[in-house]
């Protein structure tokens, strides 16, 4: 998918409040997403979280403990908020760097809200 092997969007769940897997994309497997909690005191610095929270796109390196991956990840629906798309990079795109890496998450990532008609 345009640079990004693998990846998954996730849908937040308020009653639980936490983001569920709802779509993987790519050569990913559903058993590796997990749903992810998203309470203040248990999140710290996990990647899906704070993306949630953010304001713009978070970029992790050496994810998942792997030196080569780069995920990249960010919340759809900004007026309000409907989940998070997480895309893992391939090492060609990664290689080309930071700017042009992120340049094509958010062209998918607007794609992505496009579709689901979100502000």
């Amino acid at each position: 998918l345009a640079g990004f092997p693998a990846g998954c969007a996730y849908v937040f769940d308020p009653s639980s409040n936490a983001l569920v897997p709802r779509l993987v994309v790519g050569v990913a497997e559903p058993d590796e997403y997990p749903v992810v909690h998203c309470s203040p005191l248990d999140s710290g610095d996990q990647l899906l979280p704070r993306a949630f929270r953010g304001t713009a796109p978070v970029v992790r390196q050496n994810a998942w403990g792997q030196s080569s991956t780069v995920v990249i990840a960010d919340a759809f629906g900004h007026i309000q908020r409907a989940g998070v798309l997480m895309l893992e990079a391939a090492p060609d795109l990664v290689q080309r760097g930071n700017a042009e890496m992120v340049s094509v998450y958010k062209a998918l990532h607007q794609a992505l809200i496009d579709c689901l008609k979100l502000t």
